[in-house]
């Protein structure tokens, strides 16, 4: 998948949209020497819940590092920690990250 790094932490979005929050997750794990899970590695997450006690309680959307596949530069794929996995979430709107261990 393709990943674009944009300018500005959290800067404008290529469609026009005020903000790209999706980039910004992106550069704010990268900048703490982390990287922003994969769709994949995500809902291993979600399905092994029970050893993460904090998002386990989570009502929380999180953002993966998976671009939708057909509309990669509007949506990226995210997990619910509530309702389990989905398939697109608009870049320019703000749900939870959290960044993984770069081993």
């Amino acid at each position: 998948s393709s990943s674009v790094d944009y300018q500005q932490y959290c800067g404008p979005h290529p469609r026009g949209r005020t903000n790209d929050y999706w980039a910004g997750a992106k550069k704010a794990c990268d900048e703490a020497g982390m990287t922003l899970p994969s769709y994949s590695n995500l809902s291993t997450i979600y399905n092994n819940k029970s050893n993460y006690s904090a998002l386990a309680n989570s009502s929380s959307k999180y953002f993966s590092a998976t671009e939708h596949t057909n509309m990669p530069k509007d949506y990226a794929l995210y997990v619910d920690f509530k309702e389990g996995p989905k398939y697109g979430n608009e870049k320019w709107h703000i749900i939870s990250i959290f960044c993984t261990g770069n081993n």
